[in-house]
C-alpha cells in the first residue's frame, strides 16, 4: 500500500508540476497578447492625435472663406450641368419628334404623288369612256356639255360644288 501510495504521490506532483508549468505558460501568453493590445490601443490613440493635428493643419492651410468658395462653385456647375443635361435630353426628344414628323410628312407626300397619279388615270379613263359614250350617245353628249358649261360658270363665280348642290336642295 505504501508503495501504491508514494506512486500516486509522484504521479501527482508530475500532473501538479505539469499543471503549474501549463498554467506559466498561459500566463505568459496572456501577458504578452494583454501588452500588444495595449500597445495597439497606444498606436490607435496616437494615430487619431496624429490625423487630428493633420486636418487642422489642412483647415489652416486653406482659409475658410477660399474652401466656402470653392464648394459654392462646385454646387452651381453642378447645377449647371444637370440644367445642360436636361435641355440635351428635351432636345433629343424634340429632335426624335420632329424626324418622326418629317417621316410621317414624307409619307403625306408620297402618298399624295401616287393619289395624284392614280387621279390623272382616273381622268383620263373617264375622258376616254366619255368620248365613247359621245360617240354612241348624242343625249348623252349633248347632256355632258350643259354640265361642262354649269362647271364653268361656277368655277368663274368661284363658287365650290358643295356649296352649288346645297342651293338646289
Amino acid at each position: 500500500m505504501t508503495r501504491k501510495y508514494s506512486a500516486l504521490e509522484e504521479q501527482w506532483k508530475l500532473l501538479d508540476r505539469e499543471y503549474h508549468a501549463q498554467d506559466g505558460d498561459q500566463a505568459d501568453k496572456d501577458y504578452f497578447v494583454q501588452q500588444r493590445i495595449n500597445s495597439l490601443k497606444k498606436w490607435k490613440t496616437e494615430a487619431l492625435l496624429q490625423l487630428r493635428f493633420l486636418f487642422n493643419k489642412l483647415k489652416m492651410a486653406v482659409p475658410e472663406t477660399e474652401y466656402e468658395e470653392v464648394k459654392r462653385q462646385l454646387n452651381v456647375m453642378t447645377l449647371r450641368n444637370n440644367t445642360q443635361q436636361e435641355r440635351n435630353i428635351r432636345h433629343v426628344s424634340t429632335n426624335l419628334e420632329l424626324r418622326k414628323k418629317i417621316n410621317m410628312n414624307q409619307e403625306a407626300e408620297m402618298n399624295l404623288q401616287l393619289n395624284t397619279i392614280s387621279m390623272h388615270n382616273l381622268e383620263m379613263e373617264l375622258e376616254i369612256l366619255t368620248k365613247r359614250l359621245e360617240r354612241h350617245d348624242p343625249i348623252f353628249k349633248w347632256e355632258n356639255q350643259i354640265f361642262k358649261k354649269i362647271a364653268q360658270v361656277f368655277m368663274r363665280a368661284e363658287v365650290r360644288p358643295e356649296q352649288a348642290f346645297v342651293e338646289f336642295d
